[in-house]
């Protein structure tokens, strides 16, 4: 391992004068001290970096921060001795690469330098630069550490061993829901934080905490909600304002909201920590504790805004001491019937057949382990038709990109014992993956075979993307809704 820190910071000279812009606009918040780290730690790029942060990094891209690490940690500027040996690229830097071993081609004499980079990808250049770097040419590490990952399969085999070095390292991480996604492109902010990890790694610098690199899917013991959604979701029309019910506030903190984001103001300016939690606020006793949902800090401002949810209790707490709370309404299910009855009565099958309408919606398909694009039609009520293609739109540009196997709404069924018809009668209720999400009955008996959030990536996971943004446009989610039965394929527009 490398020691040698101050002689490595004092001798960067030559090399910060050659620092150029990293890539255009400015990073996210989680990477700007990544990127900061990177200026002081004297990374070079011999030209810029086109893309922006948050887009994802091309091949060559790559190679231009690769390079600056190795001349960094090697203290001597590396140059290509021969031609390249690509037909698509003569670029310096992955001319050099190739000849240290550290980059190879994708056949036919082809580098491919404007193709992306994915997590598995990254983890085997980053894997080679440490070889090649500090002389240890091969890394031995116990791959067991990978195959906790749920989506373990869908890793190549050729990656395992990277991968599995940089995690047990702390340098690259999987997802708290239990996956890696090996398969998912890298942001230009991404592969700097990854690059300053691994430098700080091989030149023995002690790392500081950083928010890691990519927002990570809550778990139903802790965080809730997608992160990635945060601020950030694209307003729809049929987006349902959520009310707060009932609010309380301390040490000056107050709270408002239009219904889709809730406000806190901290009644004057100044440098803030907030953390967020948000507990779901259930019909029965199937809730869960209050847990991280935003952690986030506030400069020079006197207040900070985030999404809201039905069915939910908030507080937000500040380093000053001050807190809120305040509780959102459950789903008005009672205006929703009243919506779907204003288009006719349904009491027999004909009246059902004649207010249905066929929608096309994307979906992403699980195939050998990978995420495939795809469509899908839908038979749905009219009066939910274009609110249920938003659903699914939001869900398939998600960041959980969640697949869907199967998916049902409207079929004519027999009444129930009530006398009353079921929602998919209608064409209000939509149920998801069925085997994957069962249904259990008082009795015991089931619909489908399991229930395996975190386990089975068919099953729906709770409180997480595809239920919140259901939720989000007025649906009700049958895992959670009712005492009995619990049907976790389930969403129902009227809560039945």
């Amino acid at each position: 391992m490398i020691k040698k820190i101050i002689s490595i910071l004092t001798s960067f000279t030559f090399l910060i004068c050659g620092l150029s812009v990293y890539a255009k606009g400015e990073p996210s918040d989680w990477a700007a001290k990544s990127v900061e780290k990177a200026e002081t730690y004297g990374f070079s790029f011999e030209s810029s970096i086109s893309s922006e942060y948050t887009e994802p990094i091309t091949r060559e891209e790559l190679c231009k921060i690769i390079l600056s690490i190795y001349d960094s940690v090697v203290e001597t500027k590396y140059f290509a001795k021969g031609k390249s040996p690509f037909s698509d690229t003569d670029t310096e830097e992955v001319t050099a690469l190739y000849e240290l071993g550290i980059v190879s081609g994708l056949g036919e004499s082809l580098f491919e330098p404007e193709r992306g980079v994915t997590r598995q990808e990254i983890a085997k250049f980053l894997g080679l630069l440490y070889s090649s770097a500090s002389g240890r040419k091969n890394i031995s590490v116990d791959e067991e550490n990978i195959k906790k990952f749920t989506d373990y399969e869908e890793i190549g085999e050729w990656a395992c061993p990277y991968i599995a070095f940089l995690i047990e390292e702390n340098i690259l991480n999987g997802y708290e829901d239990g996956s890696f996604r090996p398969q998912d492109e890298v942001t230009v902010e991404q592969a700097i934080s990854l690059a300053v990890r691994l430098f700080e790694k091989m030149t023995g610098i002690e790392p500081e905490p950083e928010t890691p690199e990519i927002p990570q899917i809550p778990q139903i013991s802790q965080a809730i909600g997608n992160l990635s959604s945060i601020n950030n979701s694209p307003k729809s029309q049929y987006v349902r304002k959520v009310e707060i019910e009932q609010k309380t506030a301390e040490s000056g903190i107050t709270i408002s909201s239009d219904g889709y984001t809730a406000t806190a103001n901290f009644g004057k300016v100044g440098n803030y920590e907030i953390s967020v939690t948000e507990q779901r606020d259930s019909y029965y006793e199937n809730s869960i504790s209050a847990a991280p949902y935003i952690e986030d800090t506030v400069v020079g401002a006197a207040e900070y805004s985030f999404e809201i949810n039905p069915s939910r209790i908030y507080r937000i707490s500040t380093n000053s001491g001050g807190y809120a709370e305040f509780i959102t309404a459950h789903p008005d299910s009672a205006s929703n019937r009243a919506e779907v009855e204003s288009y006719g009565q349904i009491t027999t099958k004909e009246e059902a057949d004649a207010l249905q309408v066929e929608i096309e919606i994307p979906v992403w398909r699980l195939q050998g382990g990978e995420r495939i694009s795809g469509n899908t039609t839908l038979m749905v009520h009219t009066a939910i038709a274009d609110r249920v293609k938003a659903i699914f739109e939001e869900i398939y540009n998600g960041g959980e990109q969640f697949p869907i196997m199967d998916i049902g709404c409207y079929v004519w069924r027999d009444p129930m014992g009530s006398g009353r018809l079921s929602e998919h009668n209608l064409g209000t209720a939509i149920d998801i993956n069925a085997e994957q999400n069962y249904c259990i009955y008082p009795d015991g008996s089931t619909v489908g075979s399991h229930w395996t959030p975190y386990d089975d990536p068919l099953s729906i996971t709770p409180y997480g993307e595809v239920m919140n943004i259901f939720e989000k446009y007025g649906f009700t989610w049958g895992g959670d809704a009712w005492r009995s039965p619990n049907d976790y394929m389930h969403f129902s527009y009227m809560g039945t």
